[in-house]
């Protein structure tokens, strides 16, 4: 099962992911892979972004620094 890599944007994991033959063999249902490919999105950031929304983060503001970080910007 794909996992995302350090430094991949979550618009190319997703994509990667939902193209997987393993993932279209496990789930031929898109929407289900789709789900099951964000899930495992979520669990890479999820600490980080628990801790920001009990810190009043907004979800664009969480993408939007995950985005930074994973280009190196910072």
């Amino acid at each position: 099962m794909p996992t995302p890599n350090k430094g991949e944007k979550q618009k190319d994991f997703m994509a990667r992911c939902m193209g997987s033959d393993e993932m279209k063999r496990n789930y031929p249902d898109s929407k289900q892979r789709y789900a099951v490919c964000n899930s495992k999105w979520e669990q890479k950031h999820a600490l980080m972004m628990k801790y920001l929304r009990m810190c009043g983060w907004t979800e664009y503001s969480i993408q939007q620094l995950i985005d930074y970080m994973e280009n190196g910007e910072y």
